[in-house]
């Protein structure tokens, strides 16, 4: 199990971000996310980094990992909440999100998948 809650909301799985997360900690979270999304079925993965105060390679790898794995599933991952610190690490570090879909708050999110045709 993980430190990093994981919630459902409707058919969406989002993952809040707080504070020192541990390269452990994410690896296991990653893990715990694929169980996760394997049991749920969730049609989104919602990570929201709003307090999340720094980024690094390794952290970078494994969210990478997990969306390779979400794509197994067809599952889009989106980001929201990226702090200006956290931005400016990661065009530092030349970290991009590549195809996820990023947005400033998760209301923006939420919003999206909600106008967006997801089945049920």
């Amino acid at each position: 199990m993980t430190n990093v809650p994981i919630i459902r909301i409707e058919n969406a799985l989002i993952v809040s971000l707080h504070g020192h997360i541990t390269d452990r900690q994410f690896q296991k979270l990653q893990e715990h996310l694929a169980r996760t999304l394997g049991k749920t079925g969730a049609k989104a993965i919602i990570f929201d980094a709003s307090n999340l105060p720094y980024i690094d390679a390794y952290i970078a790898d494994v969210f990478n990992q997990v969306i390779r794995n979400a794509r197994v599933y067809n599952t889009p991952v989106l980001l929201c909440g990226i702090q200006p610190a956290v931005a400016l690490i990661m065009a530092e570090m030349h970290i991009s999100p590549g195809n996820v879909k990023t947005f400033f708050t998760l209301d923006d999110a939420l919003a999206f998948l909600k106008n967006r045709v997801v089945p049920n």
